[in-house]
């Protein structure tokens, strides 16, 4: 008698082979925004393998450290910076 083997479905079955684009929303203030750099420049390096466009929300308290920073640095990255108060 013939077998049927069904392959079972997982998450990422479902996802699209290529990500056009990614956004992410991210709170630095203080100490914190030298660690948020870190990760800048990681996505800045390493993101555009599988990704088009990545845009950053950035909350933070130092807008122009930020701002300053971003010009020099992000090269492909969309960055938005919102000021809060600083924590931490």
């Amino acid at each position: 008698f013939p077998v049927t083997i069904q392959k079972q479905m997982t998450f990422s079955d479902n996802l699209p082979t290529a990500v056009k684009s990614a956004g992410i929303c991210m709170v630095a203030t203080n100490k914190y925004v030298e660690f948020w750099k870190k990760c800048s420049l990681d996505l800045e390096k390493n993101a555009f393998t599988d990704i088009e466009n990545v845009t950053i929300h950035l909350f933070t308290n130092k807008v122009s450290e930020v701002q300053n920073w971003a010009k020099k640095n992000l090269k492909r990255i969309k960055l938005y910076v919102h000021e809060i108060d600083g924590f931490g």
